[in-house]
């Protein structure tokens, strides 16, 4: 489970990738609202089930959200 008070400091510069359905992505989805300032990747139609990987079943989706968030993180900084 996402400790919010731990990963608060990082504010924008940390993205959550989860699942849209499955307990672990319920989990996940309701501490987003107390990481306000994260970005959240939610991969439609995955469950993110704990003995699945992520990276080999979605790893092109995740790859172009990582591409877009550095993107993001490098225009704020300038």
């Amino acid at each position: 489970m996402l400790n919010p008070r731990s990963l608060a400091p990082l504010g924008a510069r940390l993205q959550v990738v989860t699942g849209d359905h499955g307990l672990g992505a319920r989990r996940v989805r309701a501490v987003l609202p107390d990481l306000p300032k994260a970005t959240a990747v939610v991969l439609a139609d995955y469950a993110g089930l704990t003995w699945a990987n992520l990276a080999a079943d979605r790893g092109e989706r995740i790859d172009a959200a990582m591409q877009e968030f550095h993107r993001q993180v490098e225009r704020q900084q300038h």
